[in-house]
Order: structure tokens, then sequence, then C-alpha cells
């Protein structure tokens, strides 16, 4: 099911008056590649070895490495983002980024373990290809305290979190993974300037559990993919909450948004976890295929957070499209993480050049018999049409039933045709027969050395907090119902649904109903002053604690004795 809110703060927008949000259209599933090296280097890149090597790296191993992989990758050009900037992007040089990806490829994969951080980074840095004007990439943040049953714990069952005077509410403790904060710093303001996204990757605790949030900027939305069991759900999902009212607030811009979790596959593992947040966020920022989820779905679940008096209670709809990560063509559970994997393959056999590496050349035939194409048979014309056609290919082409070009898919996949009736953010327009895939170097990246005109608003501290207004309380009961299956001879419970005529529009109702019990119950009569009625009486939502009382219900005139 999906979970769906209204996180309610201050009123306003996630953007500066002289600030333009920008957006990106439809791009292909990655950025293809164009300059090839030959079979013979791609063959001896693709069975080069590479020594182990930790980071982060001192000068000396720094060196080692570089010199190793440029004589290893000695014919594959780099990718066109990084050649802008000194042969780095996004913070990584390139000599690095290849590294990475040699031993994620050769190795983490054949070990089934968990993905690093640099790792994610890398798979995100090519995720992020053509759409970086867009598109902010926030490194990871990591929660606090996964429950740990060798320790006592006052909450066992909980993150750790703190009471937070700032908005009169506990909030989850964590820290940025490299233990240095951004969040309201001019570097932070450089990065999100101008962009109507923005992705943080999110660590649960000590176990590497992985989610992602996607924040739209332009909407006032949140998005938050978790594909965990359900026994922490609400916790992770409040803790991706409060870290956003944190980073907005450092901005000055504690405003009102919109959270939307959608329903999605469990993972089969915690150590897929990452590869899972990747291709989730290739199919939202890339590929843009799927279904809006709204507060009116079935078994949609709302649960608003308000730090604020909230507003008119009003149906909710995402700006955006989501979809399952679960690739098109496969079953949940193991079958769909090989697809997900093949998916990672096939792009860093893109980004290394790996032409000739079996798994960009295998045809599968269905059980039909037909035969699928390679990945290959897919990335080939495309690539040959940019080369024609100066960075531009026939729409025939171009758009696809899964967005843009695809080139990596599930096994025994056909990439399904394009449809105007679909689901999707993207459209074909009649009569625009060629679309752009921008390859220039000089167009897809670039450097922030300036600081932006942000306009400085009011950031909330436990010295200054933000306000929280109530709405005025004026009860009467709206629904009571006795609950006879439960009675005893002692014992007569109800359950009670209160309304505050003074709440606003939408919010009258209180949440939970109340649960009233009388028990043990006694009763006697007693001539001087009529009936003596003792009980106990609870009042609460689940349970309470019975007080003990007795009264007198008089019947009149009773003679002496």
């Amino acid at each position: 099911m999906s979970i769906v809110g209204v996180v309610t703060l201050d009123d306003g927008v996630f953007a500066n008056p002289t600030e333009i949000l920008h957006d990106h259209l439809q791009v292909p599933q990655f950025l293809p590649r164009t300059a090839w090296p030959t079979a013979d280097a791609a063959r001896e890149m693709q069975s080069a070895k590479l020594d182990p090597f930790n980071l982060p790296l001192d000068a000396a191993s720094s060196k080692a490495l570089f010199e190793k992989v440029l004589t290893m990758y000695r014919h594959l050009a780099p990718m066109p983002p990084f050649i802008n900037n000194g042969l780095s992007y996004s913070g990584i040089p390139w000599f690095l980024h290849v590294a990475i990806l040699h031993r994620l490829f050769n190795g983490t994969f054949g070990t089934h373990r968990g993905l690093s951080v640099m790792e994610v980074q890398c798979l995100l840095a090519i995720v992020s290809y053509g759409t970086h004007e867009s598109v902010a990439f926030i490194k990871p943040y990591r929660v606090k305290g996964l429950p740990d049953a060798s320790m006592p714990r006052t909450k066992p069952n909980t993150f750790e979190e703190v009471w937070n005077p700032t908005y009169d509410m506990p909030t989850k403790l964590g820290g940025f993974h490299d233990g240095n904060e951004i969040r309201g710093s001019e570097e932070c303001k450089r990065l999100v300037w101008g962009r109507r996204f923005i992705v943080v990757p999110i660590i649960y605790g000590v176990n590497d559990q992985w989610g992602m949030t996607v924040f739209d900027r332009f909407s006032g939305d949140l998005y938050i993919f978790d594909c965990a069991d359900d026994e922490l759900k609400t916790q992770r999902i409040d803790s991706c909450i409060h870290f956003w009212i944190e980073f907005w607030n450092a901005l000055g811009m504690a405003k009102t948004f919109r959270y939307f979790v959608g329903r999605v596959n469990r993972q089969p593992s915690v150590e897929d976890s990452s590869l899972l947040c990747v291709i989730w966020l290739m199919d939202l920022l890339r590929n843009q295929v799927g279904r809006r989820i709204s507060s009116l779905d079935e078994g949609a679940i709302r649960q608003d957070k308000d730090v604020c008096e909230p507003d008119v209670r009003r149906p909710l709809q995402s700006s955006l499209h989501l979809r399952d990560w679960v690739p098109l063509g496969c079953q949940a559970g193991r079958t769909s993480l090989m697809g997900v994997r093949r998916i990672i393959r096939i792009l860093i056999c893109n980004e290394l050049g790996w032409r000739h590496h079996d798994i960009m050349n295998r045809r599968y035939a269905t059980w039909q018999g037909a035969t699928m194409p390679s990945p290959w048979d897919l990335l080939s014309p495309v690539v040959e049409q940019l080369g024609r056609h100066g960075n531009q290919v026939d729409a025939s082409i171009f758009w696809t039933g899964l967005g843009g070009p695809q080139f990596a898919l599930a096994m025994k996949t056909a990439v399904p045709p394009y449809s105007s009736d679909q689901n999707r953010r993207h459209y074909h327009i009649p009569g625009h027969e060629r679309h752009l895939i921008e390859t220039d170097h000089r167009t897809l990246s670039s450097t922030r050395p300036w600081t932006p005109p942000w306009t400085q608003n009011i950031v909330y501290t436990p010295s200054r907090p933000i306000t929280r207004p109530l709405p005025a309380v004026h009860l009467r009961v709206s629904n009571l119902v006795p609950l006879t299956e439960t009675n005893t001879a002692r014992t007569r419970n109800f359950t009670v649904r209160l309304t505050n005529t003074l709440a606003r529009e939408g919010y009258e109702d209180l949440n939970q109903p109340l649960v009233i019990t009388f028990d043990r119950i006694q009763f006697r009569q007693d001539r001087r002053d009529g009936f003596h009625l003792r009980f106990a009486l609870s009042v609460s939502v689940a349970g309470g604690e019975p007080v003990e009382t007795e009264v007198i219900i008089p019947v009149g005139e009773v003679p002496p004795i």
C-alpha cells in the first residue's frame, strides 16, 4: 500500500524570488557511449586485473591507482561529463570512477554483498548524465540507531531520537556519511540553486539498509523509496521527513510539503537495497513512466505530520510518475533481482567501453521462440544516428513504452512500443521527428564557483522555535457504539468518536476513537440517600489506567428508618 501525507510548516514555496527552476525533458535510459575502443583494446580492458585498494586514498595510493588505471584504460575516452572539469565529475576523478566500477563489476557483484557508498555514488553519477542542470545530488545521509538486541535500549523498536525544541517534537538523529554537515552552507546553496529536484540517499543504522529520497521543489513534493520490511517502516519514513524539515529550515525554507511513499515489492535482502535504489531513481528521473499515486487510491494510507496548524484537508496526488523497482518482464523475488543486476552490468559495460563483453551481445529466446535483441543491438542504432545526425535520433527509435531509448532490459524482454495513452511525464509531440540526445561535453557538466543570491529568510532554532498555533477546542460526540460482545456481568464497554467543531475543514474528527470501559461495577441501595454505584472507569484510545469512583443516584424522598 502507498503512504501519503502533508507535513504542515509555514506557508510558502521552495524557491527564491529571483530563482528559475530548471527541469529536463525525456532522456535515454542512460547516456550511450559514442567513442568506443577497438575490439582488441576492449577485451584487454575487460580482462585486466586491478589490485585491491581501500578508500579514502592517501597520496601514494592515489598516485599508484591513477597510473594503474591509466595503463589499463589507455584506449578509453572518458565519458563526456568528465571532460569539461579536468577529468572530474560529481566530485569523483575519472580514474577513480573507472577503478570503482571495474571492481564493482568483477568483485562486488561476485560476492553478493551490498554496495559501498562510493559504488553507489559512481552509479548515481551515471544516472545524472544529462540532468545536471535540473537535479542536485547530495551525499548520503545516515540515520542513527537500528535496534540492537545485544544492548539495552529505552525504545527497542525505534531509531535514535531526541526532543527537538525547534519544532516542539522528537526528531530522529543522523548525519552525512562523511561527517561533514552541509545543510544551509554556501556549498549547499550552490548545489540546490536553479535545480528542481534534490536527491539524497538515506542509509539506516549500521546494517546498510538503503533508501532514496527525491524532493521536487516546484510542486513541494517529497518522494521516499522504501523497499525494506514493514517492522520499522513508519520510523524510516519519519526519519526521512525529519531530515527534509531540517534541510529546508537550514536554508530558511521551512515550508509545508507533501510526501509520497509508493507501494513497491520488498527487497530480497538488505544487501540488495542499494541496487534497487539506483534502479528506482533511473525510472523516476530518467525513464519517467509510471503512475501518479493519490490519497484516493484504494488501500492508500494518509498520515499527515502537523508541526504547525494544518490547512484545509484536501486530496493529494503526486506530480511525478512512480513505478516499482521490479524490471519489466520479471516476477518479484530473485528473478527480479537478476534483472536489476543485468541492467546495472550493461550500464557499466557502456561506461567502461566493454563492447565485446558477453552480456552486451547475448540474445535470448522467449518461450514462444522469438529472439530478443542484445543490448548492443539496441545501443548501436542510436550511437550510429548520434554520429550521423549531430546528436539527434529519429523519434521512431527515441520514444519507447519505457520512456526514452532503452538499452538494458531483463532477459527475454522486449522494449514495449510507445503509446500516447501511457501514464508518463513526457509525450512525443507530432511533427518533431528528431530528438536531441546531448553528448557534447561542454553542455553535460558545469561548475558553480559563484555564490547564488539566496534570500535571507527565517531559520528556526531552539531559541527561536517555529510557532505551533493550535485550533481552539470545542468537542462534541459524533458517534457512540456499545461494544456488547466484550461486556461481562460487571463490565460495560463503548467507543466514542469525538469531533472538534472549531478545527479546520477535513480535520474535525479526532484520529482515533476513545474506548470507554466501566469495570468492576457494584450496585447497592441505601434507604438514606438512594442507590450507590461503584465502578472503575477507563478512558483512552487503548485501555488506559482505571480510576475507581463511587456515585450516588438519588431516588427522591426516602422514609426514615
